[in-house]
């Protein structure tokens, strides 16, 4: 019965071991999406106030970058636009 106690305390262990390291994960991956949510944000407030030379770079996440060139596009004809 001791150890059949042991082998559960270990996976249990091993179990919260694991938690942790895809929580710190998880928080990394979060931080690195809310940051690029934020360039997007302060992006188009440059847009809204007509600075159409603003610059946007997005680094991690393949949605964003096809978010962003969309937006390049836009700004484009907005300045092509204006003039």
């Amino acid at each position: 019965m001791i150890g059949f106690n042991d082998v559960w305390i270990n996976i249990a262990f091993i179990f919260i071991g694991i938690l942790i390291v895809v929580f710190f994960i998880l928080r990394f991956i979060i931080k690195s999406v809310s940051d690029e949510v934020e360039d997007i944000n302060e992006f188009l407030e440059e847009i809204n106030k007509k600075n159409y030379d603003a610059v946007l770079k997005i680094e991690h996440h393949l949605e964003f970058l096809q978010l962003s060139i969309l937006l390049k596009n836009i700004v484009k004809r907005l300045k092509n636009k204006n003039r």
